[in-house]
């Protein structure tokens, strides 16, 4: 569990930094992985696409409040 959970935060920080386009990832990994494997990653990167969403918006959100208390 320890590795899994290391991997899903660097993962989360590239998605936070990057745009990354999954589908050629995907692509390679169907080489060498079980369908029900490949459906699992899926659905694990679906999960942290939704969190790195959800913390973007929350970070657009803060400094947009941020800029709007600014009296200069």
């Amino acid at each position: 569990m320890g590795r899994a959970s290391l991997y899903e935060g660097d993962i989360t920080q590239l998605l936070l930094g990057h745009a990354v386009n999954l589908k050629p990832l995907f692509k390679e990994l169907s080489k060498h992985l079980l369908a029900s494997d490949l459906e699992e990653t899926r659905d694990i990167m679906a999960d942290i696409q939704t969190r790195v969403d959800r913390m973007k918006r929350r970070s657009q959100h803060s400094q947009t409040r941020n800029n709007d208390t600014y009296d200069g």
